[in-house]
């Protein structure tokens, strides 16, 4: 009975690790040269399993053999499974208690509008373009051109982020919204549909109907900061431009003096 309940186990093992190679028979060409490697026996973190330890080590420390304890299901009962999973899926068991998420609050909701929508909420509703943390108007007649062949050439434009503001504000300066990301962009936007530059020699009103419609049809990402203390919205917008090149340092550096007030 032991040795039959042995082999049943060897079986299943077996098939385990089998189901697992066969899936993984796809990526195993484009798996890079690992920057870490495991020996037999070492205990390693995979997935949420309770406890993992190397059993084989294939294809160079590309792929592993793992054997895992987990609990089943509804009760206290520990067994023990097997697995083959790739390099990048297997990490060392962290020593480090590392914290390193913040801006949990600032969670920006992209949704698509049209240019014609994002043109009606700025003349219906209002738009503040110079608000106190932004910069003034940096492009050069080249960059906006540069804007507009990415709209007729349907190449993303990427995302604008408006602050919609309280009551109050909304009284005292006429505008529901202000811009918070990608000023440079809705400013060109609206200058050329107000016809006050061309594009490959064409005023917006030279257009056909149909460019007409291309233009005003193009959809780009928007997000609204709903109602920010001016704290939040100072590191929302230090967390927009940040990353890749978006603003000089100085003005960046200007911005965060401005932060600095709002902790003391």
């Amino acid at each position: 009975m032991a040795r039959a309940k042995v082999l049943i186990q060897k079986e299943q093992r077996a098939k385990q690790i089998q189901n697992d190679m066969d899936w993984l028979s796809n990526t195993l060409p484009h798996l890079d040269t690992p920057t870490y490697q495991f020996g037999v026996g070492e205990h390693v973190r995979y997935g949420s399993m309770e406890e993992s330890v190397v059993e084989e080590v294939l294809h160079g420390g590309k792929l592993y053999v793992i054997r895992c304890s987990v609990r089943k299901h509804n009760t206290e009962e520990m067994e023990t499974v097997y697995h083959a999973a790739q390099w990048t899926d297997i990490r060392p068991i962290p020593v480090n208690c590392t914290t390193l998420e913040r801006n949990q609050d600032l969670q920006l909701s992209f949704n698509p509008y049209t240019l014609e929508g994002v043109l009606h909420r700025y003349y219906h509703f209002g738009v503040d373009m110079d608000p106190f943390y932004q910069r003034g108007y940096v492009w050069e007649q080249a960059d906006k051109e540069l804007l507009i062949d990415s709209i007729f050439s349907n190449i993303k434009i990427g995302e604008i982020v408006f602050v919609k503001r309280d009551h109050t504000e909304v009284q005292a300066s006429g505008c529901l919204y202000e811009i918070l990301d990608g000023k440079q962009r809705l400013d060109a936007i609206r200058g050329y549909y107000e016809n006050r530059y061309p594009y490959q020699g064409l005023y917006f009103n030279d257009l056909s109907a149909k460019d007409r419609h291309v233009f005003l049809e193009r959809v780009v990402p928007i997000a609204d900061l709903v109602r920010p203390d001016k704290e939040t919205l100072l590191r929302c917008f230090l967390m927009l431009n940040r990353a890749g090149k978006h603003m000089d340092p100085e003005h960046l550096k200007a911005v965060e003096a401005l932060l600095k007030e709002y902790d003391k």
